[in-house]
């Protein structure tokens, strides 16, 4: 399949090597192509050049030669230029480009074109088998994406290749998060960040905002900048300058079907007066489901909130769900003293309820979670609506006549609402994923928990092989763990 020509068998020879991490043919190769006047010198140069972007020896990418060339030496440029604009996150893909499908958001891909040079056959099969992970995710299949994307992360770490195993665990990180895991995508993706090359870091900022709402700087590319710009905005109650990274958001994903849906996401789970197609959250937003849809809740950020979701309740009694961080966009709120609990489920309860409201046998069991026995738990709804109608003071009433109970508010309301928040254990694996090596002792601290609460929660983590104990000294201190995923380094 090569050219006769030695120095053209050399610059294949270093396109293998290259994905190994090794450079000197490839710079020796370069020098080879140097003086030729070929066309095909000119695409295998582009080609070695993109390999040494791609692995951040150059600051520049590249540009295409101006001639068309059909053959081995067009193939691997075009293949590595695709690479770049998917990591660059551009939604003008040409045809040919193998990752077009993926960003069109279609379920398959077209059959391979053209052969397989056997020099970079390996890098190959695995961008292969994170394309299926990827268009898996397109169909919402996200149990068969975990499984291309866990064996593509193996297949790059065997074969020993940097830039393969960036890609497969950037893809894998996305699997985690919109399984609902955002702390195991937010520890691979730091892991990554340390290491990886300037060309990877707007991808891996822009899936790190999505997992942990936030993501280290590195990176001045448009899109995680706009998105971090957007959480910012929504976190000071900023309109005008949320609305506005949204719409750049809006223009700049256009074309790239996953980002486009993250953008969508992100928009429902923050804008109380957004309406959402998607509906998964908009069953949400509405309060017909308690369950916060997969792939928001890392953008509720690390446990510093008092809440992970809010309910925002107009005057007029309409009340739609948002992350707590996008509450100031709709009124300034009063935080919380302490975690929120039953009361603010309460009130929660009753704001979706509306006007008709609640008989209060149902409204105990939606508080509760257990029948509601009139002779033993008179009482205790009593104190439930005392306590409901001090926490609401002046800014509504409370009725209750003939069994029923309803909410009047008299002005907008802000009501944390617990029945979204993270399960003790997932709050501590989030620490854990965004800390690292902790004791029980310091997670407690940081997320305002006993240590008995957070030494149980330790424990049944560790049991189901979420956590490792480590010893450090005379304590034992925890890591998160995920076992598909080792912590590459730049060859």
């Amino acid at each position: 399949m090569g050219s006769d020509d030695a120095t053209f068998e050399a610059a294949e020879r270093a396109l293998g090597e290259a994905a190994v991490g090794r450079f000197d043919g490839v710079d020796a190769a370069l020098r080879g192509l140097r003086d030729r006047e070929e066309p095909a010198a000119r695409w295998w140069a582009y080609a070695l050049q993109l390999d040494r972007y791609l692995a951040g020896l150059d600051r520049q990418c590249p540009s295409a030669p101006a001639e068309p060339l059909e053959g081995p030496a067009q193939r691997a440029a075009s293949r590595r230029a695709g690479l770049v604009r998917l990591l660059e996150l551009q939604g003008d893909h040409p045809a040919g480009d193998p990752w077009a499908a993926v960003c069109a958001g279609e379920l398959s891909e077209p059959g391979d074109a053209g052969e397989v040079d056997p020099v970079d056959e390996a890098a190959v099969v695995v961008e292969r088998t994170i394309r299926r992970a990827l268009l898996a995710l397109n169909e919402g299949a996200l149990d068969d994406a975990a499984t291309h994307a866990r064996r593509a992360s193996r297949m790059a770490r065997t074969e020993g290749m940097p830039q393969s195993t960036y890609l497969a665990n950037v893809v894998l990180a996305r699997v985690r998060r919109l399984s609902g895991r955002p702390y195991l995508a937010a520890r691979i993706l730091r892991a990554l960040a340390r290491v990886a090359p300037p060309p990877w870091l707007p991808w891996l900022r822009w899936e790190l905002t999505m997992a942990a709402g936030q993501a280290p700087r590195g990176s001045a590319h448009a899109l995680p900048t706009l998105l971090q710009r957007a959480l910012g905005a929504a976190s000071a109650g900023d309109r005008p300058a949320f609305d506005a990274a949204f719409e750049a958001l809006d223009a700049a994903t256009r074309g790239v079907a996953f980002l486009e849906r993250d953008v969508a996401l992100a928009r429902a789970a923050l804008d109380p007066d957004h309406v959402s197609h998607l509906d998964d959250l908009a069953a949400f937003a509405r309060g017909e489901t308690d369950t916060v849809p997969r792939g928001i809740v890392g953008l509720a950020g690390r446990d510093e909130l008092p809440t992970d979701v809010a309910v925002c309740v107009a005057k007029d009694g309409r009340s739609r769900r948002v992350l707590w961080t996008g509450v100031r966009l709709f009124r300034e709120p009063t935080l919380p003293e302490g975690r929120p609990g039953r009361t603010e489920t309460a009130i929660a309860v009753l704001a979706f309820a509306g006007r008709a409201g609640l008989h209060e046998a149902e409204l105990f069991e939606r508080a509760y979670l257990f029948g509601y026995q009139r002779e033993l738990h008179r009482s205790v709804l009593g104190v439930l609506i005392h306590r409901a109608r001090a926490w609401l003071g002046d800014s509504a009433t409370l009725h209750r006549e003939e069994g029923q109970v309803w909410l009047e508010p008299h002005e907008p309301l802000v009501v944390p609402d617990p029945r979204c928040d993270r399960e003790t254990e997932e709050r501590v694996l989030v620490f854990f994923g965004s800390s690292g090596l902790s004791t029980a002792k310091q997670a407690a601290e940081e997320l305002g928990i006993s240590v008995r609460s957070t030494q149980a929660a330790l424990a049944a983590l560790v049991e189901d092989g979420a956590l490792e104990r480590v010893r450090r000294g005379r304590s034992i201190a925890y890591a998160l763990e995920d076992t598909t995923f080792e912590e590459p380094t730049r060859a």
